[in-house]
């Protein structure tokens, strides 16, 4: 197989236009690259010092189950697993072998060929092509998602957390978002509108997080995020805001008014998967016990 930098790497460089820092990202690159890019199947993507990602192609959908919009402005070397050799951590031609995290599923096991790009002696961007050495594509079975909300059910949660703590080094923050009243909105204005409320819910949940974390509905009234390196509790606590917020934002449909009451909790790799959804689960149910609409973090 021919190494992607050697394949690929020389014939991209050629159309890439030097940027300026200051130019959108929709003007900055070359019309001549986005038509090269569009037409390989290997993933192809531009990284600038202090921007992270300013493209991404469209294959980062079948090979990450990511939208390329949703990687832009992201640091890619945290999608590397700590364990491997990380391409998007320098600024050097380099040709790696490693995996990158997906939201669902194992890692795409990968090969990365950098290509710097310089201006006036200094590195501007990198262009790296990424070719997947696994299957492509991974796409979680309808069997195993929630008829409402289309997540992940709880089984695959477990499943997926199970594997983050058993192998490598990754920590992981598991952020239970219960939802307050939502039994009382099914009482007042029927099942359709607390079914609404949810999926809701799960869909402006599902946009605020990272395309590396994973949120599944564990039960009735209740989601889970599993949030991939995060490992102190002020970043914990900030995500869990963050979610509890955007979930209080006024609904499109009136009158009914959703809330959530949010538990957070840290585990290191080789943590006990069950205990810690437990543990976010509880500290969700002290928050709902002071009245819901709040965030809180597990200190155990």
């Amino acid at each position: 197989m021919t190494p992607p930098a050697a394949e690929h790497g020389r014939v991209e460089l050629s159309v890439v236009e030097p940027l300026a820092a200051s130019l959108p990202v929709a003007t900055a690159l070359d019309a001549r690259f986005l038509t090269l890019a569009s037409t390989l199947g290997d993933l192809v993507s531009l990284h600038e010092p202090g921007r992270g990602c300013v493209y991404a192609s469209a294959v980062a959908r079948s090979l990450l189950g990511a939208d390329p919009a949703d990687l832009i402005g992201r640091n890619w070397a945290e999608l590397v697993p700590q364990e491997d050799t990380n391409p998007f951590a320098g600024n050097r031609s380099a040709q790696v072998s490693h995996r990158l995290l997906r939201p669902y599923g194992p890692p795409l096991v990968a090969e990365t060929g950098v290509t710097p790009v310089e201006e006036n002696c200094a590195v501007v961007q990198l262009l790296c092509v990424t070719r997947g050495f696994d299957t492509g594509s991974w796409e979680l079975p309808d069997s195993l998602r929630d008829r409402l909300t289309g997540l992940p059910t709880r089984d695959v949660l477990v499943d997926r957390l199970s594997s983050l703590l058993a192998y490598g080094q990754i920590p992981v923050a598991a952020i239970v978002i219960d939802l307050d009243h939502l039994a009382a909105v099914a009482t007042r204005f029927g099942r359709d509108a607390s079914d609404r409320v949810l999926g809701e819910t799960a869909s402006r949940v599902q946009a605020a997080l990272r395309p590396t974390d994973v949120l599944g509905r564990i039960e009735e009234e209740r989601l889970c995020a599993l949030c991939l390196g995060v490992g102190d509790s002020q970043s914990a606590l900030r995500i869990a805001e963050r979610i509890r917020s955007v979930v209080a934002r006024p609904l499109p449909f009136e009158p009914v008014i959703a809330t959530a009451s949010v538990g957070a909790a840290l585990t290191a790799p080789g943590g006990d998967p069950e205990a810690l959804l437990r543990r976010a689960g509880r500290a969700a149910q002290a928050v709902k016990r002071q009245g819901g609409n709040a965030a809180f973090l597990d200190g155990i």
